[in-house]
């Protein structure tokens, strides 16, 4: 079992627009208008609005995260991607609907050019991490299981990086982001999800992103058994 950090290149991009959720969303061209890589922690880490002023406008952070793999080695049983955080949602958003996930992301430029790096291409996006979870009001490391096995899914692309890659994830707002849907269009222009994220830039590693890997382990021979049955 072994703790690997998340690099400094970690942190937070977003994006805005006027003309609707689609559009703020983007694809894997479209760049940001906020990118901040320097910070220890970032209130809106993961956020989603649609604000009145000027006729309407949509806001979309992600959270993105760096991990070095090549000095790992051995065969990933089970693996969970572990992040401190806090839903400081509005009130008006029920727990359903602040449910957070995460997906494999293509490599950084670390700047706001990586706002689509959830994007494998075009619209689709990377390889689903893990299943949707829940993020407590109660400031707190998070654990995101990664899904899959070997063969599939997040436990497949931590595998096929250990000992020679990076992999990158983006961790993402589920409902209004990943689904694709229109905060506007349910909530109103009041009601907003909004989580504090916290990166590798905080002091220690007390709070720092990592993947949290285990290994399978091989089974030994019981020698006692053998050698005692040809005494």
């Amino acid at each position: 079992m072994g703790a690997v950090y998340s690099e400094s290149s970690d942190g937070v991009v977003g994006a805005n627009s006027t003309t609707d959720a689609a559009t703020c969303r983007g694809d894997a061209s479209t760049s940001g208008a906020f990118n901040r890589r320097t910070d220890a922690s970032a209130p809106v880490g993961i956020y989603n609005i649609k604000t009145p002023r000027a006729g309407g406008m949509w806001f979309n952070h992600r959270s993105y995260f760096e991990f070095v793999l090549t000095g790992e080695s051995g065969t990933v049983d089970s693996c969970n991607l572990v992040v401190y955080m806090d839903n400081l949602s509005s009130a008006g958003i029920s727990s359903a609907h602040t449910r957070v996930i995460a997906v494999e992301a293509t490599s950084f430029a670390v700047s706001a050019d990586d706002y689509g790096n959830c994007f494998s291409s075009g619209s689709t996006l990377g390889t689903t991490m893990t299943a949707e979870t829940a993020v407590s009001t109660t400031a707190g490391y998070h654990t995101f299981t990664i899904t899959g096995d070997v063969s599939t899914g997040g436990i497949k692309v931590i595998n096929d990086a250990i000992g020679s890659a990076k992999i990158y994830v983006c961790l993402m707002d589920y409902t209004w982001d990943y689904l694709n849907a229109d905060i506007g269009g349910t909530h109103g222009t009041a009601e907003y999800v909004r989580h504090s994220v916290y990166y590798s830039e905080y002091s220690g590693t007390s709070r720092d992103p990592y993947l949290d890997i285990t290994y399978t382990t091989t089974a030994v021979a019981d020698n006692a058994t053998f050698f005692g049955a040809n005494l």
